[in-house]
């Protein structure tokens, strides 16, 4: 499962909760409630857009306009500029055609499109409204990449730490409470 992770989370445990934008150059992080999750939209400091999941495409269109109400009327976007999918699950990635389609997205970001699923036999059917909203120019992700978000005079990053099950090489110390966990 591909997971953004961000160094973005200290600067938001370090700074008071507000909506980003460029005037008041706050990070913002929204968790919007999906089918089955999360979707996780952050807008960064100068105002740039990254959107993680996407929702169940069903529910008339629930998922879709839950996240189309927190970018537009929340936090003030005109259009997502990122969009990333952490797995090829449908809950998802099964809004992001109907995101670019209403709203709008800039780039899609993935870990590579398989060809088919086993645990989905509709997948190539399901898969083709991703590509044709992408127009298959759907950009992989693998871990350690970090995704080209302006950062302005905050410094902040976003980057992946795995992704089709690699992962980026541990530098840390190891966890002290490690050894606690049964």
């Amino acid at each position: 499962m591909l997971r953004l992770v961000c160094s973005l989370w200290c600067v938001l445990l370090v700074s008071a909760a507000a909506v980003a934008d460029r005037s008041n150059r706050r990070l913002d992080i929204y968790f919007i409630d999906v089918e089955g999750g999360a979707a996780t939209l952050l807008v960064t400091p100068e105002g740039e857009s990254l959107l993680i999941d996407s929702g169940y495409p069903d529910n008339n269109g629930r998922d879709r306009d839950r996240i189309i109400n927190v970018a537009r009327d929340v936090a003030g976007l005109r259009q997502i500029d990122h969009a990333a999918v952490s797995h090829w699950h449908r809950d998802h990635y099964g809004n992001h055609a109907a995101l670019e389609a209403s709203f709008g997205i800039g780039t899609f970001w993935d870990r590579g499109i398989p060809d088919e699923l086993q645990e989905n036999a509709s997948f190539e059917d399901r898969i083709a409204d991703y590509r044709a909203a992408s127009q298959n120019a759907s950009k992989p992700l693998a871990a350690g990449d970090i995704l080209p978000l302006k950062s302005g005079s905050t410094k902040l990053s976003c980057q992946v730490l795995t992704s089709g099950r690699n992962t980026i090489p541990n530098k840390g110390p190891a966890n002290p409470h490690a050894g606690r966990h049964q």
